[in-house]
């Protein structure tokens, strides 16, 4: 059976203290092969509902508005009687962030597509067409009784591809609990982050061929959904992992001083005037 020896042993560099100025140590890093900065402002939806039940919109005097019947899980179908949607102030939030290297870039030159995967979470408020705020009936447990809100819990998901550089190379099979597990396809790393801010939110009319991926014929009525303005600033980076060797240099304590028992405000008012 063929031996395998090492050349050199798998342990890192000793570095005393005293020889740390003329010793290299091995450390990882996180290497960045290209960045992206941008600030947008975006019109994001439609927004789903995220409540577990279904919820009937209700008119100022506290009856079911006919269509305003709101399925969990769907994106919002509003009824002519809404005149205007409002985001609950504090209410807005990233509820998930995701960044993933998906493939190379058809476009070649070691470049690689990233998506960036964010869902908003926020509470709508509803409105009449005279400005009055309107109340939700939900279902609640247990069956058969109902709970009055007024505001709706709601979502909206979006993802946004990016081509970026990344590098190439045959990279090993690599495994941390810092980052999902690599098999050795050479793909780079991603990391982003994301501030965002809810700016609004209007509501959008259209039909079901102009959206066919939200319709799913659970309304039959013209689509009047909900789109959240967002405004957002986000930093993107890829990155691999690689092994370093830096030199060291010797930390210690800096010399202490003697103290100074002088009265500061003395020697201040004991100072010559300016200009003397």
């Amino acid at each position: 059976m063929a031996q395998f020896q090492a050349r050199e042993p798998c342990r890192p560099d000793p570095c005393p203290s005293a020889d740390c100025g003329r010793q290299a140590c091995p450390i990882l890093a996180f290497q960045i092969y290209d960045q992206f900065r941008q600030k947008t402002c975006d019109s994001c939806g439609p927004c789903s509902s995220d409540e577990p039940c279904e919820c009937v919109l209700l008119d100022h005097a506290g009856m079911p508005v006919y269509g305003g019947v709101l399925l969990p899980g769907h994106a919002l179908c509003l009824p002519d009687a809404v005149g205007e949607v409002r985001v609950v102030p504090d209410s807005f939030h990233v509820h998930t962030l995701g960044a993933m290297v998906a493939q190379p870039s058809p476009i070649g030159q070691d470049c690689w597509q990233v998506e960036v995967r964010v869902e908003y979470a926020c509470r709508l408020q509803f409105f009449d067409r005279l400005g009055r705020p309107m109340e939700l009936r939900c279902l609640c447990t247990p069956p058969q009784s109902y709970c009055v809100h007024r505001d709706l819990r709601v979502s909206v998901c979006c993802v946004t591809s990016y081509t970026m550089y990344g590098g190439h190379g045959e990279a090993p099979a690599v495994a941390t609990d810092l980052f999902p597990t690599s098999l050795g396809d050479g793909r780079p790393h991603a990391l982003v982050e994301l501030k965002a801010y809810a700016l609004g939110a209007s509501i959008v009319c259209m039909d079901a061929d102009d959206c066919p991926e939200v319709y799913d014929g659970a309304y039959e009525e013209t689509l009047r959904h909900v789109y959240l303005t967002v405004g957002a600033y986000l930093l993107l980076y890829v990155y691999r992992v690689v092994s370093l060797r830096i030199p060291s240099a010797e930390l210690s304590i800096p010399p202490t001083r003697p103290e100074d028992h002088r009265d500061p405000c003395a020697d201040f008012l004991s100072a010559p005037p300016h200009g003397s």
